[in-house]
């Protein structure tokens, strides 16, 4: 189980590393922030140093969801443009208004294999290798409340 971060306590410089040779790529987000909320029974994951969005039934739910569609969209952007830059863009001010007043905060580590030549996905089924939402409890940062 995750547990919130406080963004006060968290002070990584979130990085996008793209790294290709031919028709392989790999792509490696370190320490981007996500903002997890709930509205109106639907629940939405958010990230801000790179600006996408998901959303889902449960908190479990909208985070597995924002770790696949991250995926898949990079990928996807990959394939039509040879490189993610189209999509590294910073999310609005609301978004990150959200994380300085949200409860659900979370460090996303994101490491993503891309084959083009390859027809089919990968054996999981997904287009990249793992992912971890990181919580403040796993970074070593203690539980308090700030």
């Amino acid at each position: 189980m995750t547990k919130p971060l406080d963004p006060k306590q968290h002070d990584e410089q979130a990085s996008i590393t793209h790294a290709e040779e031919g028709e392989r790529h790999a792509v490696l987000i370190s320490d981007l922030r996500v903002v997890v909320t709930q509205d109106e029974g639907l629940w939405f994951a958010q990230g801000l140093e790179l600006d996408y969005a998901a959303s889902g039934t449960s908190e479990e739910d909208v985070k597995t969801r924002f770790a696949q569609g991250l995926g898949a969209t990079i990928n996807e952007t990959i394939k039509v443009y040879g490189s993610i830059e189209q999509i590294v863009k910073v999310a609005p001010q609301e978004a990150w208004d959200l994380w300085l007043q949200g409860d659900r905060r979370y460090v996303l580590g994101h490491l993503t294999l891309h084959d083009l030549q390859a027809e089919a996905p990968a054996a999981a089924g997904l287009p990249f290798s793992g992912i971890a939402f990181l919580g403040k409890q796993m970074l070593g940062m203690g539980t308090e409340a700030a």
